[in-house]
């Protein structure tokens, strides 16, 4: 337990207090007068928040976003307080656990929710079962009623970056990347300029820029640059470190942004008259550095997120990777077949479902399996029973939000593509196409994990 703990402290080190836009974000319950705390994460952001939802208080139910340092804690002091079984906010918010089985304590320094693009580490701390405390329809029941209505208990905590992952209470310290790859880099005459951008709190010498010189899908240089060979910039709350690097025409630059001596983010820059994928080039024409396309795939999940966005977003990546796509689902008329009907150059199908939330919703997996299953009849009776056809389904949620629901996907043969693959994917974007190989990959990886639970 403890080493879990001093492990997540000393990556943290000193950065505890040098992330002065760190957030604590907590949903609560007051039963019988006292509130105790279902979930809380405390994000040791780099950058300030993207929001700050207002505080929500209705009858027995309180969920809000502090910053950290109102608290007056360092983050071993909250943890000391925790274990206590009381952290001192709002008056108090108690932390219960079975004294019979203590907590369950987790690091995870590589989170599978960074993916490959960013590094995100995790620690973890869970309490009692939260049903001992309250239970989920009595919170639903509760948000109903407020002001702002919701119609759900998950529906509301995904506005404040919660979400309950778990049946028990619990504590996640959630460090994120400390610098990033400035997406403004690019390659032009030969010449790659590339940046990172970071805290103006953190201390720029402690930056760097990793990097793979690509050309014709062969590495051809790699070395690093250091903070001292940057030019730096400092605007808002941010600064940026800039160089420039000499490099053959269209090449593809694979940056790495470090701190310290450790990998923190992930980026392809490429040059845009010179793009090795066309698609993805004359995509951008029209949605310039795929700025919609992001907002469309990630944007917070809130009351009145149109799902029909998703879908098209979803059909343009897949566009872009060289698949070709048709959208059915977002016309009326064409509402009971596959959201989305994918075919790959050599003649592969893929049925693809797509979904804001988990799996199961709206029975869609089951759906999925079935229009997958007449798909394949159909291709069998034309005579292309040679072809292959993948159930895929989409969703908004990270993966750790859907991970109960995963084991069923497997044994039903559906591939699951979360938020996280799908920012790999959009990754991907810059580089040559190579569909069928995702297409292989794709169905080799869901025959594996069906196989487990075959044997």
């Amino acid at each position: 337990m403890q080493h879990s703990i001093n492990q997540f402290l000393s990556v943290l080190g000193d950065l505890d207090d040098k992330l002065v836009s760190s957030t604590f974000n907590y949903v609560s319950a007051t039963v019988e007068g006292r509130q105790y705390l279902l979930q809380g994460r405390i994000f040791f952001n780099a950058f300030p928040p993207r929001s700050n939802p207002r505080p929500f208080s209705h009858g027995i139910v309180r969920v809000n976003q502090v910053p950290f340092k109102d608290l007056g804690l360092n983050t071993a002091d909250f943890l000391n307080q925790l274990f206590k079984g009381c952290v001192p906010v709002e008056g108090g918010l108690h932390f219960l656990h079975d004294p019979a089985k203590g907590y369950h304590i987790n690091y995870l320094p590589l989170h599978p929710a960074g993916g490959r693009i960013n590094r995100l580490g995790v620690l973890s701390i869970e309490g009692l079962s939260r049903s001992d405390i309250i239970s989920s329809d009595v919170m639903d029941w509760e948000v109903r009623g407020a002001e702002t209505p919701y119609d759900n208990i998950q529906e509301l905590l995904r506005e404040y970056r919660l979400d309950f992952t778990s049946l028990n209470v619990s504590l996640e310290a959630v460090l994120p990347q400390l610098v990033e790859v400035d997406h403004a880099s690019l390659v032009t005459a030969g010449v790659a300029k590339v940046g990172v951008i970071m805290s103006s709190d953190l201390p720029r010498e402690r930056a760097s820029i990793g990097y793979r010189v690509i050309v014709d899908q062969s590495v051809i240089s790699r070395s690093r640059v250091h903070a001292a060979d940057m030019s730096w910039s400092v605007a808002d709350n941010h600064q940026r470190g800039v160089a420039e690097i000499q490099v053959p025409p269209a090449a593809i630059v694979h940056c790495v942004a470090n701190f310290g001596d450790v990998a923190q983010y992930s980026y392809y820059v490429t040059d845009p008259e010179n793009a090795p994928n066309d698609r993805r080039a004359a995509y951008e024409s029209y949605d310039s550095e795929l700025s919609l396309l992001r907002e469309w795939l990630f944007r917070e999940l809130t009351r009145g997120t149109n799902a029909r966005d998703f879908e098209a977003a979803v059909s343009w990546l897949v566009w872009m990777l060289g698949f070709s796509p048709v959208l059915l689902g977002l016309f009326p008329k064409t509402q009971e077949a596959a959201d989305v009907l994918v075919t790959s150059p050599r003649g592969n199908y893929a049925v693809v479902e797509c979904t804001l939330g988990m799996l199961r919703s709206e029975n869609k997996l089951a759906t999925l399996v079935r229009r997958s299953n007449e798909l394949k009849e159909r291709l069998k009776r034309s005579g292309n029973a040679n072809a292959n056809v993948l159930p895929v389904i989409v969703t908004a949620l990270p993966r750790e939000s859907v991970a109960a629901e995963l084991e069923q996907a497997e044994q039903l043969g559906v591939a699951v593509v979360t938020r996280e693959v799908l920012e790999v994917a959009i990754e991907q974007t810059s580089l040559p196409l190579r569909p069928d190989a995702i297409y292989d990959d794709a169905l080799r990886a869901v025959s594996e994990a069906a196989s487990k639970h075959n044997r």
